[in-house]
């Protein structure tokens, strides 16, 4: 060890890094919970999944809307924009929310709002917004991924705070694993 002058000095303590946050201070019992939180978290969001876009739930109502082809096309244009620009803009602003939690609860109530909404389009007079319901479907589907998109980056950056790195794969095997059982059988029971 130098001495003198020339000598570095030595931190007594190592510098903070930005993972330090991360539940390595945190008891078991609140690790638990929150992992087990995040975990029911996906799998209803899982099990809520199969009915949107991937399967033909949701071009088969717009057709039911307006049986144009062309209408139905800006399903994957406002899908892909929901997912890409609205987190890219909101990227900032969720790292520097104390509270992340309220980001995905906010996001989560814009995207129950825009189902609910969709769900109301039924109940109107069809006659009277017949030329307007694919409009207002297509504003209520891209407010959903808009939604889903800063909720997707919500998540991320809470599961980051709350789930230390060697137990992120097993939530993602707990949630994927349940979440794909879940989702079959609500399929299976909504729509046989």
């Amino acid at each position: 060890m130098k001495t003198g002058p020339d000598a570095e000095e030595q931190p007594s303590v190592l510098p903070a890094t930005e993972d330090s946050s991360i539940a390595e201070v945190e008891s078991p019992t609140v690790a638990a919970r929150n992992f087990t939180a995040l975990a029911i978290y996906q799998i209803l969001l899982r099990t809520g999944w199969i009915f949107k876009t991937e399967s033909i739930i949701m071009p088969a109502v717009l057709d039911t809307l307006s049986g144009a082809g062309w209408v139905r096309g800006w399903l994957p244009v406002l899908n892909r924009f929901g997912y890409s620009v609205p987190p890219m803009l909101m990227a900032r602003r969720i790292k520097v929310m104390r509270r992340k939690k309220w980001s995905l609860f906010r996001t989560n109530i814009y995207m129950t709002l825009s189902f609910l909404a969709i769900a109301a389009l039924f109940r109107v007079d069809r006659l009277r917004l017949q030329d307007w319901l694919p409009v207002i479907y297509l504003m209520l589907y891209a407010v959903f991924f808009i939604a889903n998109g800063v909720n997707q980056l919500a998540f991320n950056t809470l599961q980051g705070k709350l789930v230390t790195t060697t137990r992120r794969g097993r939530l993602l095997l707990i949630s994927n694993v349940i979440g794909a059982v879940t989702a079959i059988g609500s399929a299976f029971w909504f729509l046989a």
